[in-house]
């Protein structure tokens, strides 16, 4: 009986506090059960080594606690589809930052090559951590807390989308869509700072002014484009709001894409403790830069525009 009450106090350490003593006693009278039936069969008490053997089979406490818990998983299946994209996007946008401002360092320092893979590694591995354990805690919490269920049980068929529309990105996309199209928006208003480069660096980079004068037109297409995006995840059967929606921010994007390009000049590098030759490499790698992807932003959104257009004129016909 000492391994029986050995086994029972060390399951009971590990089971929430508020049922332990009535799990315990619970578990206390199966092991009993089934020790008599064994004794039964053998025609004799159980020595150590049969009772041992019967707890064996029964399971290592902490394991047995385990089944006891609500939950099983600190991130169920439900979520893990949410989860798992999420680290992809997330994981393909951090290494395509530390890919910028590693070219970024080549193009003002002049550090050896060897020292330059050894900070991309260095940043790499921390920025991959950071983003992985903060979108794991993050879906754990969700997971935890719920709220996220409400998701699978308030829906109808008739909010399913159309079956043609197989090249459209899935609820997962949507809804990493909308997060992302939030964060910018709060970056926007200033609620959420991104710290410039600065520092070791020996530069620091300040926005030009055309940037304030087109804070409000700016502001305006990212909530159209917000508001597009939580309509296409949420009702995508509505083809008149979401056709309006997206012709509406792709004509605000091109107009606000066409004034950008039209000032010329969007971030001053300051150098800070850099020659004034690297200032100038750099900033003429910046002008280029920004202007290439103003011009390429525009024709994505543009391209994104007809596609919507067409596919809210041809299911307007049907």
């Amino acid at each position: 009986m000492d391994l029986l009450d050995r086994y029972v106090a060390a399951v009971r350490r590990n089971l929430p506090a508020a049922k332990a003593e009535d799990i315990a006693a619970e578990l206390r009278d199966v092991l009993l059960e089934r020790a008599e039936m064994r004794e039964a069969a053998l025609g004799r008490p159980l020595d150590k080594g049969e009772w041992e053997s019967l707890l064996v089979e029964f399971g290592h406490p902490l394991v047995v606690a385990a089944r006891y818990r609500e939950k099983q998983s600190l991130i169920g299946p439900e979520l893990y589809p949410f989860y798992l994209y999420s680290l992809k996007l997330f994981g393909a946008l951090t290494l395509l930052g530390v890919a910028v401002m590693t070219v970024v360092r080549v193009v003002v320092n002049s550090d050896d090559p060897g020292q330059i893979v050894l900070h991309l590694l260095h940043s790499l591995w921390w920025a991959a951590t950071t983003v992985a354990g903060t979108t794991t805690i993050v879906f754990a919490l969700v997971e935890r807390y719920g709220g996220f269920e409400r998701y699978f049980r308030d829906w109808t068929p008739d909010d399913l989308p159309e079956v043609e529309r197989t090249k459209e990105p899935g609820h997962f996309a949507s809804a990493v869509e909308v997060a992302l199209g939030v964060l910018i928006l709060l970056w926007w208003v200033g609620l959420v700072p991104i710290p410039m480069m600065a520092g070791t660096s020996g530069f620091r980079l300040e926005l030009a002014p055309v940037w304030a004068q087109l804070f409000w037109p700016v502001f305006g297409v990212l909530a159209v484009r917000l508001a597009y995006n939580l309509v296409r995840w949420l009702r995508p059967r509505w083809r008149w709001t979401r056709g309006a929606l997206a012709i509406v921010s792709t004509v605000g994007a091109i107009i606000v894409a066409v004034l950008l390009y039209r000032a010329g000049h969007w971030v001053t590098v300051i150098p800070t403790g850099m020659a004034a030759e690297q200032a100038g490499r750099l900033q003429e790698s910046l002008d280029l830069s920004l202007r290439i992807g103003i011009v390429a932003a525009a024709l994505v959104w543009s391209w994104q525009g007809l596609q919507e257009g067409w596919r809210w004129m041809t299911g307007s016909r049907r």
